[in-house]
């Protein structure tokens, strides 16, 4: 059949970054919502009763014929009966009458989405300000402020001067507290904006067919249902529609379920999934080929993207270990803080020291052992090491991500723009009965000879039965580095072959006549071409498609200058090329060619009479086979070998076959072992006999998931070294990722698609691609990799265990001023020792000079081990040990009171007051030794 007008694909479209944002919320939900429906579905031909699930489940107009859509009548809104739809030709359908349609709008109203509630910001501010930690100075502050006013009535009463250190103590405090605060508040706001990418995905202006007039500007938000669209190539879907009439019609479904590829449309139904049925297009999709009729079924909050938007909430993300390790530090300083504090108001107040004193006591007590600098010193450090990341370029987003990476445990990474280059890249030829290698990158070397007829021949149907073309612009680039137009396989073709000759100009010297698209029933693609000899009136036949698809067409194969009878021996011979490049994991196309003696079709040929070519025809020859694979990037097997010898597990996750993607993971070194199944192979024996120890790697496919997988069977899984999952759909990513946490892994997620944000949100990292990352997975991901490199993730772990070292240096020099600044309030108080050290100085010293020394050992080297040794556990190797405590408080806090003690003792006796006499010479009132 002749190509249509109708089949030219719209123009390469990038998604925006609201868009994305939007759907790495909503492709979860719908993939729960496929499980969901087809779940109905089973149990309903099983015959079992089961509440529908799926958001979806109202939507049953699918399973309609035309014939019944048009006698299709429901109370309310759902009545197709006044669309006035054309059974015979729905092109000539009438569609509803403008009256009519603005009753429903006014009844119905708008084709728009409701945005659900959100937290105000403000509100998230003044949550910040109920953290332990806060409420501790808080409370710490307010009884400043009131031991200030009741010291301002008693320099009243008393005419005495009036001493403002408690105030100034207090403003401190809540200074500390708001500062601390605003930065949380800043590093933990992250709104996904959901609805704003809602409401981009609505196109302005649709096509409609009102009153029997095709109306080209009609504003989105007025459709109703029952209104018949016009859908063509580049047009956004303003609403859930059914179709009626299609003509090759794609559309990009990405954004919905995240399928990378355009999926075809037809006016029949195919599945009884509606998210699955090609009958049925949803709003917020976009048509990328063809055009279709279809009407209106579902407009607004009453559409699936609707009803993913009325559940989206904002999905907070799990803490961070550092987050986990400061909180449980505050915790545990804070306990130590109040201990001391109660303590000491007893002992106080025992020795008849007055309330107000005692208090404000306490509060010295307190503010000795919180360490109020830790967070500007963590976040300091933090920020240097976000620094030095970059320069090997890691870009990260959130601070405390930075020692999640040092503490991951497991990467589970994505394969596609992650593990390899995103592009499909010719792989091995086959041509005279042999498979020939071809360059992947720019460090290999083919050994195929372009000098050999057979080349030649498989190299000129590449590039005639070919549309792809480069892309304007890309002139001045590598050949491997130039955009294209047109699908993978066919822009890695022309990539292939243009430096033998320019596709152009051998286009142009053997110009096309004729062509037979790719289609799903045919699986093969035909061109006609004129010949360049102007001699020869022969016309050639070129075709490319499923390998056993053109060996059934091919009586001949060529063998250099010479075409021989396919015989069955030749055909065992190439299917078995075939079946060995697709174990490589390589999509595997085959070609053949034939020559029109001249008169047998005219000079201009144009498919009139396509009689002529007498198709189907059975006697072509086999010119050979081209192999592609999307190969791994460079570098990426070294950087696989050192995560597995700093005690980090790769596993790759992906949403390619089970056999590409073992394959791919062999190259990159993910996969070391043997499979269950390879051990039965070599054994000759069924993989369910093979025991759980004659094997060391599994390769997992999202069918085996969908089955369940018990907890025993996902320990089993978990448990091996080598591990791959296929053909994994984003909600199955979520649930490895989580049974990977619920064993305890600190689980890193890799990937660049927007099919990976889900597992990039849900894992304890997010990472994503600078380069070939879509905006949904930079947005998701916590850092990214500015070079697209795999191997800067091993620099991000060397730089994440580095800060958490060095952060226990600095917290262990922190807390070795406890000592020092608590045993002053505790001589005063037991021995009456005037006090040396007040808490204005406290301050002055823990947001003062302690905080230099503790930022700088944030410069502190890696030691030498610090890449061989496992990863920590998050269990016992914390951020703050009873070590620690007790090195820093009994040890260095120690020597550091003794030696303050020493010093103070000196300075007094100089001034005349030996040690002997400072007992008991302090004042009865606090308020006077602490102005002292």
């Amino acid at each position: 059949k002749k190509m249509t007008e109708n089949n030219d694909e719209a123009p390469p479209r990038r998604t925006s970054a609201a868009e994305e944002r939007a759907s790495a919320e909503i492709i979860p939900r719908v993939t729960e919502m496929k499980h969901n429906e087809q779940e109905y579905i089973n149990n309903k031909k099983k015959g079992k009763k089961k509440e529908k699930k799926g958001l979806s489940s109202t939507i049953t107009e699918h399973h309609l014929t035309i014939e019944e859509l048009v006698n299709h009548k429901e109370s309310g809104e759902l009545d197709y009966t006044e669309s006035n739809i054309d059974v015979e030709n729905p092109k000539n359908s009438r569609g509803l009458s403008n009256e009519r349609a603005k009753e429903k709008l006014e009844q119905y109203g708008l084709n728009a989405l409701k945005p659900p509630p959100t937290t105000p910001a403000i509100v998230k501010f003044f949550l910040q300000f109920t953290g332990f930690f806060s409420l501790l100075l808080e409370i710490g502050g307010a009884l400043c402020f009131v031991a200030f006013f009741v010291s301002l009535g008693r320099s009243i009463s008393n005419s005495t001067p009036l001493e403002l250190d408690n105030l100034y103590l207090g403003v401190v405090l809540f200074a500390v507290v708001i500062l601390t605060s605003i930065f949380t508040f800043q590093q933990e706001a992250k709104s996904d904006k959901v609805m704003e990418g809602f409401k981009k995905m609505t196109p302005d202006e649709c096509t409609l067919i009102r009153d029997g007039k095709t109306t080209d500007v009609i504003p989105a938000k007025n459709i109703v249902v029952g209104d018949i669209i016009k859908i063509k190539s580049g047009n956004k879907i303003p609403a859930d529609v059914l179709c009626l009439w299609a003509s090759d019609l794609k559309v990009d479904n990405a954004s919905l379920t995240g399928e990378s590829e355009a999926q075809s449309r037809e006016a029949q139904k195919t599945h009884d999934n509606p998210l699955e049925t090609k009958n049925l297009m949803f709003f917020g999709t976009y048509a990328t080929k063809g055009e279709a009729i279809g009407v209106v079924i579902r407009t607004g909050d009453d559409t699936v993207m609707g009803s993913i938007a009325s559940l989206t909430s904002n999905v907070k993300n799990d803490d961070t270990p550092l987050h986990k390790e400061i909180h449980r530090f505050v915790i545990i300083i804070s306990a130590i803080a109040i201990f001391l504090g109660v303590t000491f108001l007893i002992i106080s107040l025992a020795m008849n020291y007055d309330a107000i004193s005692t208090v404000i006591f306490v509060i010295g007590i307190i503010v000795a052992n919180v360490p109020e600098g830790l967070l500007a010193t963590v976040t300091v450090s933090l920020t240097l090491t976000q620094q030095r990341m970059a320069k090997k370029m890691v870009l990260v987003k959130n601070l405390e991500s930075v020692e999640t990476l040092g503490s991951t445990t497991t990467i589970c990474s994505d394969k596609t723009g992650t593990l390899t280059q995103n592009r499909m890249t010719v792989a091995h030829l086959y041509y005279n009965d042999k498979i020939w290698k071809c360059a992947t990158n720019p460090a290999e070397t083919g050994n195929w000879d372009a000098e050999n007829e057979s080349f030649q021949a498989l190299q000129r149907v590449a590039t005639l039965c070919n549309t792809a073309t480069f892309a304007a612009g890309s002139e001045d680039l590598p050949v491997s580095e130039k955009a294209t137009n047109g699908d993978a396989s066919e822009s890695a073709l022309i990539k292939f072959v243009q430096p033998v000759r320019d596709i152009m100009e051998f286009r142009s010297a053997n110009q096309v006549q004729f062509t037979i698209p790719f289609n799903s029933h045919n699986k093969w693609q035909l061109h006609i071409h004129e010949l360049e000899d102007a001699e020869d009136k022969r016309k050639l036949l070129a075709m490319k498609g499923a390998p056993e698809r053109i060996l059934k067409l091919c009586s001949k194969i060529k063998l250099g200058d010479r075409d021989v009878d396919m015989t069955d021996e030749w055909r065992d011979r190439i299917n078995n090329a075939i079946l060995s490049l697709g174990k490589l994991g390589e999509r595997v196309l085959g070609f053949a060619h034939y020559f029109y003696d001249e008169g047998v079709l005219p000079d201009n040929f144009d498919g009139q009479d396509q009689k002529s070519l007498n198709l189907p025809r059975e006697d072509l020859t086999f010119v050979g086979l081209m192999s592609m694979i999307d190969p791994p990037k460079e570098g990426v097997p070294e950087a696989v070998a050192k995560c597995k010898t700093a005690g980090i597990q790769v596993i790759m996750v992906t949403g390619d076959h089970k056999v590409t993607a073992h394959a791919i993971a062999k190259q990159v070194g993910i996969v070391e072992g043997l499979t269950r199944e390879e051990v039965a192979a070599e054994k000759n024996i069924d993989p369910s006999s093979v025991q759980d120890d004659e094997y060391d790697a599994a390769v997992i496919t999202g069918e085996d998931i969908n089955k369940g997988i018990e907890e025993e069977e996902w320990d089993r899984i978990l448990s091996k070294k080598s591990i791959v999952f296929a053909r994994t759909s984003p909600q199955q990513k979520l649930q490895i990722v989580a049974n990977c946490q619920k064993r305890g892994a600190i689980v890193a997620v890799t990937g660049d698609g927007v099919n990976d944000s889900p597992a990039l949100k849900k894992g304890d990292i997010g990472i994503s691609m600078k380069i070939t990352g879509s905006d949904v997975s930079q947005k998701a991901a916590d850092m990214i990799l500015i070079d697209d490199n795999f191997a800067s993730i091993v620099n991000g772990v060397e730089e994440g265990r580095l800060i958490f070292d060095n952060l226990k240096k600095s917290i262990a020099y922190t807390l070795s001023s406890n000592i020092p600044e608590i045993m002053p309030f505790i001589c005063f108080i037991l021995f009456g020792i005037p006090l040396p050290l007040g808490t204005l100085l406290i301050l002055c010293v823990d947001l003062g000079t302690d905080m230099v020394p503790a930022i700088s050992l944030a410069y502190e080297e890696p030691e030498a081990d610090i890449m061989l040794r496992k990863p920590r556990d998050s269990k016992t190797d914390n951020l703050v040990t009873s070590r620690m405590i007790g090195f820093s408080y009994f040890q260095i806090g120690v020597i550091q009171a003794l030696a303050g003690f020493y010093t103070y003792f000196v300075v007094m006796a100089d001034n005349g007051f030996p040690p002997n006499l400072l007992m008991g010479l302090a004042p009865a009132s606090f308020f006077a030794a602490n102005s002292a």
